[in-house]
């Protein structure tokens, strides 16, 4: 027999999610500065160096795809120390457009952002601007390590899957994958012809 746990959604109809199926994840975008994947109710966003329109293009379209897959969806970004806050303008639009397009689904969302400091500060004003801009109703908190940020969002709905830690294994593997992809560029880079 196949366990199953049930979640409400919005219009209180209940939606089965088989629990072995949303440890699994789907990378729905990488390139070498940044990764988006869905895993069960949960789209994660990884940003080593900056996002850019196709970053935000396929977090638009994973966020819709889970909301109608489940619901509600909760959002986790996490901002390597690396990362790079400066946004193109229309990066900074399109990117309130779709907090804006989304927010009646979004359970919630825990950004981290991996740095102390002025640079966290600045990081939390970006924020509040894109949430302002978008008239955002949903909860969201800026957090410096990853480990609370996940037990946060668990708080926020206990029945969404992932769980905690496996969103923490699950980010361990998506920064993996992140190297693959840098190692993989610097490799073709110094294997071209000519070197």
């Amino acid at each position: 027999m196949r366990r199953t746990s049930v979640r409400w959604n919005v219009a209180l109809h209940p939606v089965a999610k088989p629990i072995d199926s949303v440890a699994r994840h789907t990378t729905v975008h990488a390139q070498p500065g940044d990764l988006v994947a869905v895993a069960g109710q949960v789209v994660v966003h990884v940003v080593r160096t900056r996002g850019d329109l196709t970053s935000i293009r396929a977090l638009d379209q994973a966020v819709a795809r889970q909301a109608a897959a489940f619901g509600t969806v909760a959002y986790l970004v996490l901002l390597e120390a690396g990362a790079d806050l400066m946004m193109d303008a229309d990066v900074r639009q399109a990117a309130s457009k779709m907090v804006a397009d989304h927010t009646g689904h979004l359970l919630g969302a825990a950004m981290v952002y991996e740095r102390q400091g002025f640079a966290a500060t600045a990081f939390r004003s970006l924020v509040t601007a894109i949430n302002l801009t978008s008239r955002a109703s949903h909860p969201n908190r800026v957090f410096s390590e990853l480990a609370p940020a996940v037990t946060w969002l668990g708080e926020l709905d206990p029945s969404v899957r992932p769980c905690s830690q496996e969103l923490i294994d699950l980010v361990s593997e998506l920064r993996a994958s992140l190297d693959a992809i840098a190692s993989g560029s610097a490799g073709a880079a110094s294997s071209s012809p000519g070197s």
